[in-house]
């Protein structure tokens, strides 16, 4: 399966007090703004700092999960196809294309092509 290559700033990004940079801290990402709570915005600071490598991983897990679910464990490449497509329908399958989707501003439902080996 072919990755498609990600629209957003490349990562590694990392949290600066309240600024998310990128490309070796020469290039502002976010600026982190809500509560009071500084410990929250810290909180929500990383977690945006760790977004490009969380994306990354889910896209690898999928990857990785459809060859061990499909090439070469169950026989015929028939049925290789059919336990992935009923794999797909899995909650945690489903919550990790949700997440994908979201981040390249797509739907679930245009990563269903996953089924088919297209690209990701």
């Amino acid at each position: 399966m072919r990755i498609k290559a990600p629209s957003h700033t490349p990562g590694p990004w990392v949290l600066d007090s309240k600024v998310v940079l990128a490309r070796g801290g020469t290039h502002a990402v976010a600026v982190v703004h809500g509560t009071d709570d500084h410990r929250e915005n810290l909180a929500n600071g990383r977690l945006i700092a760790a977004a490009p490598e969380l994306l990354a991983a889910l896209t690898r897990a999928v990857e990785t999960m459809r060859e061990l679910h499909g090439i070469g464990l169950t026989g015929s490449p028939r049925t290789a196809v059919a336990m992935w497509a009923l794999y797909q329908q899995s909650p945690e399958m489903q919550a990790i294309h949700a997440a994908i989707a979201k981040a390249e501003g797509r739907t679930p439902s245009e990563l269903a092509v996953l089924t088919e080996g297209t690209e990701l």
